[in-house]
């Protein structure tokens, strides 16, 4: 698959590096990458990428979300929401544009819809998946050699 995620004008305006916790509120206009852990709300008019090793426990609203490493929140998107391979979510999904690759962890119910307003909150997406999910992060390992008969 063609990795055309981040084409456009788009630069990484704010990151959260390896290696960083932080817990907050995070408001962005533009690319936010997140490659260490992050909890808290994250609402962006941009797009927010979870790199590889970040790990995110938070409610996120932005126009697209690209999950490479492990979300356990829900996420909506104006645009499009991206699982990348060895990606996980453990939490509900709403968005116009769904993509999945393949070996990647979702738990949780997925709503993919053409007209998704922008003003609405996400806590429409109530039902977060049952407590065992948080175990199922604590078994994943993302960096996990996988093997090639599914």
């Amino acid at each position: 698959m063609k990795n055309d995620f981040f084409t456009g004008s788009h630069y990484i305006n704010s990151i959260v590096g390896e290696g960083t916790f932080v817990t907050g509120t995070i408001v962005s206009n533009e690319l936010l990458r997140i490659d260490g852990s992050f909890r808290g709300p994250i609402r962006s008019t941009g797009k927010v990428l979870i790199g590889k090793d970040g790990r995110v426990e938070s409610f996120i609203s932005a126009e697209t979300v690209v999950v490479g490493g492990i979300v356990k929140g829900n996420i909506k998107a104006t645009d499009r929401i991206v699982i990348l391979t060895n990606g996980v979510v453990i939490g509900n999904i709403k968005a116009p544009r769904l993509i999945i690759e393949e070996n990647v962890l979702f738990r949780g119910q997925c709503t993919v819809c053409r007209n998704q307003n922008p003003d609405s909150d996400t806590d429409e997406l109530s039902g977060a998946p049952d407590d065992r999910s948080a175990e199922d992060i604590g078994r994943f390992n993302p960096k996990r050699k996988v093997s090639g008969n599914g």
